[in-house]
C-alpha cells in the first residue's frame, strides 16, 4: 500500500473523500517538525532517516512475514484508533 492509497482510506473514513497525500519539500518539513518544539537538529536527522527509507537506502533485515505483520489493516486502524484521535483534536481546537 502506498501513501496515496492510505490518504484515500484516511478521507473516506473523515469525510473528506478527495483527501489528497503531499509530500512537502525538506526545508519545510524541518520548519513542521521545529514548530512542534523538536531541535532543528534532532528534525534533520529525522528527515535525514526518512529520506534513507524512501531512496531504499535503508532495507530490512528480515522480509515480512505472518509472524511479524499485524492483523489490522489501514481501514480498521483509522476506524477505530486515528478517528477518534482525529476528532479529539478537532473537538480541541
Amino acid at each position: 500500500m502506498n501513501y496515496k492509497e492510505v490518504a484515500t482510506i484516511i478521507g473516506g473514513v473523515i469525510g473528506k473523500p478527495g483527501l489528497e497525500y503531499v509530500r512537502l519539500p525538506d526545508d519545510q518539513v524541518v520548519q513542521a517538525l521545529t514548530s512542534m518544539g523538536m531541535s532543528k537538529d534532532f528534525a534533520k536527522l529525522i528527515l535525514e532517516m526518512a529520506n534513507a527509507f524512501n531512496r531504499g537506502h535503508v532495507k530490512m533485515l528480515e522480509p515480512r512475514s505472518a509472524k511479524g505483520t499485524t492483523p489490522t489493516s489501514y481501514e480498521t486502524f483509522v476506524r477505530e484508533v486515528f478517528l477518534p484521535a482525529y476528532r479529539g483534536q478537532a473537538a480541541g481546537a
